[in-house]
């Protein structure tokens, strides 16, 4: 009974097992050889999971209220898709994002902050499907893209597209380019279609087929380059809408280049031009003029009628990159007026619409926003110093960030609001 007793006050001092989270954990020598071995098979393809960073990198789009839709811009590392109706700002807002990477972005590394010994400015890869950006230059320099940063492509075929952007993804520090833009999906076409004549008559799936094969590519080539590889090129693609026929219930909106895309795209957003303007290249004129939509005569409107801006929607789907669906709108300038090109978003009315609700601070009887040397009476007065002060604006845009850039800031006023509705595409 006494030898009993002792073991069971043995076992009551045994002490407890600790939690999983705090197990320690070990590999043989066996297990190291193993996936030593897997390194040589496929090197970098492997990495645990602790050693690699959280937080993805982000490239700025230019546009505050896109960056705050997409939590922080776009994905780096990552094949991201701008689709939509015509001219609704998908070129417009890719050629920003490529400014905001040569400007802030390394060409060794592609990240933001680094302590690169020969940083300078990135090359952006611009792959010209529809040929349309050989004569419009001067819109491309608007957005803030160095020209000499910036190659242009003018593909042979479809197959020349996915080939060369594989090339390209394989070398980064030998192109020392971060950013490629496909412009658009729906213009690529096959060889075959091509040397074919047009009376043997479509050639069925033959298109959607070549770009499924892109995207296999190209995300195989991204990650070849390793899983705790930073330096990383990052893709846009550029897709537009087309009718099915004979659709009475639901959307018969549908994307050309098959569901492959659909899988391969880290970023979806739509765009959408609610205005009833576009931008239009005059050669004539050589320069941008806006024009009015829904004119079928020969009626020209004259240019007190057409407006200084246009709104454009856009609509971001929740994935892995973003945790929730996002939308909502910006203005996008056609005029060169009020110190703004062609071509740019109104970033100052989206920065004031937040400041208002987050920055706003009163000592007296002046208002001014946090942070900045920005103050007035009324918020008449308040806005148009803030709108007029790119400083001010600049100093309240990293803090907007860090304060709407989450799942509880969402149904802000000024802005962004959570997707209700699924679109059918």
């Amino acid at each position: 009974m006494a030898r009993r007793k002792k073991e069971t006050d043995e076992e009551d001092k045994t002490p407890p097992v600790k939690e999983s989270s705090a197990l320690q954990v070990k590999m043989g020598k066996e297990q190291s050889a193993f996936f030593a071995q897997m390194e040589k098979l496929a090197p970098g393809s492997v990495a645990t999971a602790s050693s690699l960073t959280r937080d993805l990198p982000r490239i700025s789009t230019g546009n505050f209220g896109l960056d705050v839709a997409t939590y922080g811009g776009i994905p780096q590392g990552r094949i991201s898709r701008f689709w939509g109706k015509p001219k609704s700002a998908k070129s417009g807002a890719s050629l920003s994002a490529a400014a905001s990477f040569q400007r802030n972005h390394c060409s060794e590394c592609f990240q933001r902050e680094c302590d690169c010994k020969g940083r300078s400015v990135p090359f952006v890869f611009y792959i010209d499907a529809e040929n349309k950006m050989l004569d419009q230059l001067s819109w491309v320099e608007s957005h803030g893209v160095i020209l000499d940063a910036f190659k242009v492509m003018a593909p042979p075929s479809g197959q020349h597209i996915i080939d060369c952007v594989d090339m390209l993804l394989r070398s980064p520090q030998i192109a020392k380019c971060g950013l490629v833009i496909v412009d658009s999906l729906a213009h690529v076409s096959a060889q075959e279609e091509l040397s074919k004549l047009a009376s043997d008559g479509p050639t069925v799936g033959r298109n959607a087929s070549l770009i499924n094969l892109g995207f296999r590519k190209w995300a195989t080539a991204i990650t070849s380059l390793g899983v705790a590889n930073k330096r990383k090129t990052t893709i846009i693609a550029i897709n537009q809408l087309r009718s099915k026929v004979g659709v009475t219930y639901g959307s018969p909106d549908v994307m050309p280049g098959g569901m492959g895309q659909e899988y391969g795209t880290s970023l979806d957003m739509r765009f959408d031009a609610a205005g009833g303007a576009y931008l239009m290249w005059s050669e004539k004129k050589q320069k941008f003029e806006a024009k009015l939509k829904g004119f079928k005569s020969n009626f020209k409107p004259g240019p007190d009628m057409t407006p200084d801006f246009t709104s454009v929607n856009y609509r971001v789907s929740a994935s892995a990159v973003c945790p929730s669906g996002r939308s909502g709108s910006f203005n996008y300038w056609l005029k060169p007026q009020h110190g703004h090109h062609p071509g740019d978003p109104d970033n100052a009315l989206q920065l004031w619409n937040y400041s208002k609700r987050y920055l706003l601070e009163t000592e007296g009887h002046l208002k001014k926003i946090q942070g900045t040397a920005v103050e007035a009476r009324t918020l008449d007065e308040l806005e148009t110093l803030f709108r007029a002060s790119p400083e001010a604006q600049k100093t309240v845009w990293p803090v907007l960030m860090q304060k709407l850039c989450k799942d509880d800031h969402v149904n802000a006023t000024g802005g962004v609001e959570e997707d209700e509705e699924t679109l059918e595409v």
